[in-house]
Parts: C-alpha cells; structure tokens; sequence
C-alpha cells in the first residue's frame, strides 16, 4: 500500500522561492517587465541588456540624437537599467519612469538627471546615482562634393578638423592652391564658410582648418582665373592668378620677391574698381606695404578680378665713384639697413689705386651738403662699427685715388718700358 505525505502549503511556497531565487537574473528581470502592466514597455536592448564591453569614447559635450545606443545604469537598482537604443521619435520608456524621457540634444549627465528625476517617485535616488554613457554611437553624416574630390557621405569622427576629412577621403584631383573649398551646414552661425585648403593642410594651427560638425557638407571645386594688372615697377603687365590666390601667394608664383626688387615696396597700393566690370565706378585705393606682406606668411590681401597692383618707383638708392670696380647707381634694399661696407661689395670693390683710409660720404642734411670722411682700411683691420657707417637714401660715396704710385703700377709701367724697348730695339 503506498502512503503519500500530505505538504503543507506554507512548505510548498518555502519551495517555490528557492526555484524562483535560483533563476538567471536577465530572465527574472524580464519576467518582472511582463508581470508589470501599469508599465509601458521599453524599446528593445541594442544588446543584451548588459554593460558593453567597450563604451563608445566621446567628448563631456557631446549631445546624443536618434541613432545612438545609451548605457544607463541605476546604482542599487539594476532591474531599471540596461542598454538603449534611442529610437526615431527620441523617447526613452523605461520602467517605472513617470513619463517617457526626449534624449536627443542632452549630453549624458543631463540625461542621467532627467532620469533621476523621472524615477524620483519610485526611488530615493542620491545625485550620481544614475549615470550614463554612449555605448555606440550613431552614424554622424559629414558630406564631400564637388568636382576637384571624390564625393561621398562620411562618419564624423571625434575631433575631426578639415585635414583630417581630406586625408581620410583622399586629396583633390589638382594642386591645392588650385581650389575652392567651401564648407556649408545650417547650424553653423556662418554659412558657406570659404576655406584655404593650402594653410589648412600646411600651415600648423591655422584657422583654416575648421573643426567639422555632425552635416557639414564640405564642396571642393576647381578654381577660375583672375587677372591681376601690376604698374610701376616690378613684373609689369596682365597676369591670370587662380581666384583662390591671395597677393603674396600671385607674387610668389610670378617669382617676385623682395630680394633685389625695385620700387617702394612699403608704399604700393591696389587700385581697384567697385565694380569690375563697369568702366565708370568708383575706385578703390588699398595701401600695400609689400615688405611686410612678403615675409609673413601669415598674412595675406584677397584679389578680386582686374585689381591693379600699382609699385611706385623708389628713391632709395646711393651712388658710388672714384676708385670702385663700376661706378653706379644701386638701389637700396628696403627690408633692412644698408652700410658702407655693402655699397662697396656691391660695386666689386675697390682698384689698387683705392685710398681706402680717406673715403668721402656726401650726405644732403636740411638742404646743405656734408662730408664724412671714413677709415674703411681700419674697419678690414679690426671690424669696428664706426668704420662702416650706415648709408642713407641718395648719399655718394666716393673713393679717391691714392696719392702716391702704387708697387702695381710701378710694375706695369716697367712692363711697357720693356715693352717699347724691345719693339724699337733701344
């Protein structure tokens, strides 16, 4: 005869906790969800609903939007956390929340108060207590066209400047001075925006090379020709110069340089037409000083069509007589002072018959004329800086003839004695 043991009922629900103790903890948690119909029920986890093991490295600034994937997690009360994809309408609906929460344009820590907040009638949360981080990030659109650059759509990394774009999507088709960039995005407060492709990619810190936003779209085109007319000194005539090149870089490329350069440097001008193409407007007079202009790279004047770069004649130059190896006129370097010394090697030295201990210097000083007389002898000896005088603008230098016969001569006189004694037989 079998015997059955009657269970008491209080045993019976001592069994069924163990059983339900003893579950994984993800599926008790989704029993939970089912079990609750007051609660709305979430999106689906964009991965199991654990931590991932990587998170997604963003700047503290970084505003979410739809697309990316949240990890949220509730300290003491881990059934309300998990791993969240934000959908198409941007409300997160987590259990136990108040009300749905509207993520896109919060960064985490504003997400994670507004949830603290909206848990607040459930729970007795501490601040910090909730935290968020980006496990994934959405797909953040940058745009390349144009007809210089192989177009597409892009995923805009963090800390992405245009060079970096460029690298990654292959540089133009032609010469990068030889291009028009501009970069175009609605939520930027200036837009278009036009680039210097050349400073940004080679110029270290350059302002050009703008920090990208999430749509951007970034247009890389062949640039048109200008004409530039250029008068006065330097190399006169009508030049066509790509639109995208600035004075200083057309005045490079017509190999111009203030090196031995003729002119006023420092008191050129740009005359140019309001409007070029209507013979009778105005003009515009821009004062250049092209000394400065040419040795900092950093500093550019933007062309427009048919401007007239205007280099009056220079007035600073000095003249060189007597006992020197080409008496001339030579014009003075603008970009830095001139002393005796580079007059002399300028005008291939002195003869043998140069007395160079008594070299005259005649300078115009509020309308009278006055001589210096100078040692140079002594500034070959010894190298001191009272011996090589600064040169002015319109000073003469002369060197005079030594006094007595010089050995040279003596010898060169014998020599054509010899000479006619032979020729005549003396």
């Amino acid at each position: 005869m079998t015997t059955y043991r009657r269970h008491h009922p209080a045993a019976l629900a001592a069994a069924l906790g163990l059983l339900a103790a003893a579950l994984p903890a993800p599926a008790a948690r989704a029993q939970a969800q089912v079990q609750a119909p007051e609660a709305p029920q979430p999106p689906p986890p964009a991965a199991s609903g654990e931590v991932p093991d990587a998170i997604a490295s963003v700047p503290a600034d970084y505003r979410l939007d739809i697309g990316d994937t949240v990890n949220i997690t509730v300290s003491r009360h881990g059934d309300v956390g998990g791993t969240w994809l934000i959908p198409v309408d941007g409300m997160l609906r987590l259990n136990r929340l108040k009300a749905p929460v509207y993520a896109p344009g919060k960064t985490c820590a504003e997400l994670g108060r507004e949830l603290a907040s909206g848990w607040s009638h459930q729970f007795r949360l501490k601040p910090g207590q909730v935290t968020v981080s980006v496990a994934t990030q959405r797909m953040r659109h940058i745009y390349v066209r144009g007809n210089a650059i192989k177009s597409g759509n892009y995923n805009l990394q963090p800390n992405w400047r245009l060079s970096e774009l460029v690298t990654y999507a292959g540089m133009p088709s032609v010469p990068v001075d030889r291009v028009t960039v501009l970069v175009t995005n609605g939520r930027r407060p200036k837009s278009p925006i036009r680039v210097d492709l050349d400073a940004a990619l080679n110029v270290p810190g350059s302002p050009e090379n703008l920090a990208l936003l999430e749509g951007d779209t970034v247009t890389v085109d062949t640039a048109r020709t200008l004409r530039l007319l250029i008068a006065g000194q330097g190399p006169k005539g009508q030049h066509e110069v790509y639109r995208t090149y600035g004075l200083r870089r057309a005045l490079t490329v017509l190999q111009y340089s203030v090196a031995g350069a003729d002119g006023s440097l420092r008191e050129a001008r740009i005359i140019r037409k309001r409007d070029p193409e209507d013979v009778n407007s105005p003009e515009e007079v821009i004062p250049v000083d092209l000394v400065r202009l040419m040795q900092h790279q950093s500093e550019e004047i933007p062309l427009r069509d048919q401007d007239l770069l205007y280099i009056p004649p220079s007035e600073r130059y000095v003249y060189i007589f007597g006992e020197a190896n080409g008496s001339r006129k030579q014009m003075m370097p603008e970009d830095r002072k001139t002393y005796l010394v580079d007059v002399i090697a300028a005008g291939g030295g002195t003869t043998g018959q140069a007395k160079i201990g008594q070299i005259g210097i005649l300078r115009e000083v509020n309308g009278k004329t006055e001589k210096i007389t100078v040692d140079f002898g002594k500034y070959l000896q010894t190298q001191e800086a009272r011996y090589n005088p600064e040169i002015l603008p319109k000073d003469i230098v002369y060197v005079p003839k030594a006094s007595r016969v010089s050995t040279g001569y003596i010898w060169e006189g014998m020599g054509l004695f010899n000479m006619l004694k032979s020729f005549f037989r003396l």
